[in-house]
């Protein structure tokens, strides 16, 4: 199948597997399967909430692999901007505790830690600039085996 609009793809990808949190067989599945699903769903959460929400919601398992797979994929811009942005301010992704949050306040809270929409911000720029969802398309249209 080769893919034309981003939302099948998405739907795709969603399908094939809950992620590595929720999935046993994750680390068996093809590299470009892993790969555009932590991509996707890295960027929905981006979309909808921002770095903060995709820390809280994602976790460790997403954030150590993120950059990795955003270069896999051909988006290296915004592999530096989430590296920059981590490095500046020594966020440890392998460790996200700090980010979890029970209640709407703790939640709110958490949003005054770290200059988030400055990231947000120039990610939806990136994400303009590099035209998104035509480098995943063309990444997916690339690697059918990671619909098998």
């Amino acid at each position: 199948m080769k893919y034309m609009e981003y939302d099948d793809l998405y739907f795709d990808i969603l399908d094939i597997t809950a992620g590595p949190n929720d999935d046993p067989y994750f680390s068996s599945l093809p590299e470009a399967a892993q790969c555009l699903h932590f991509v996707a769903l890295f960027d929905m959460e981006i979309q909808n909430g921002g770095l903060q929400q995709f820390f809280v919601n994602c976790g460790a398992a997403y954030a150590v692999r993120i950059s990795q797979n955003l270069r896999i994929i051909g988006l290296s811009e915004i592999a530096d901007l989430y590296d920059d942005f981590i490095t500046r301010h020594g966020i440890d992704v392998s460790c996200l505790i700090r980010f979890s949050a029970e209640t709407e306040d703790e939640l709110i809270a958490l949003t005054t830690l770290y200059p988030f929409d400055e990231f947000d911000d120039a990610y939806i720029k990136l994400w303009k600039m590099r035209k998104f969802n035509k480098v995943m398309l063309e990444y997916a249209n690339a690697h059918p085996e990671a619909f098998q």
